[in-house]
């Protein structure tokens, strides 16, 4: 079985006890709302979590003690962790913008 077989039948198993969870034999206003609510609190814990990431790897970046004792791999992993979780956290700040646009709207 390949690494993909594998993956795709571990992730039909988690679909299921998801399913089975969150929407089996419950309200499906209820279900979508409880399961949405709570999506969008982790998606803001995630949001929040980056934030702090960003910053720390900021303050360690603007420290030229610190920073420029590391060897070039470590200081250029550090930048692009920067950058990337930056566009990371914009795309996700967008989704949450967007989630919270459509429930005012309702």
């Amino acid at each position: 079985m390949t690494k993909q077989e594998k993956f795709e039948k571990l992730y039909k198993k988690h679909r299921t006890e998801y399913f089975k969870k969150h929407f089996l034999g419950k309200n499906i206003n209820e279900a979508m709302y409880k399961t949405s609510k709570d999506i969008i609190t982790n998606l803001a814990a995630i949001q929040t979590q980056i934030g702090m990431f960003i910053d720390s790897l900021s303050m360690l970046r603007k420290d030229k003690n610190f920073f420029n004792k590391l060897d070039e791999q470590t200081q250029w992993a550090m930048k692009s962790n920067i950058v990337g979780y930056k566009l990371i956290s914009k795309d996700l700040d967008n989704i949450l913008k967007s989630i919270l646009k459509g429930l005012q709207e309702e």
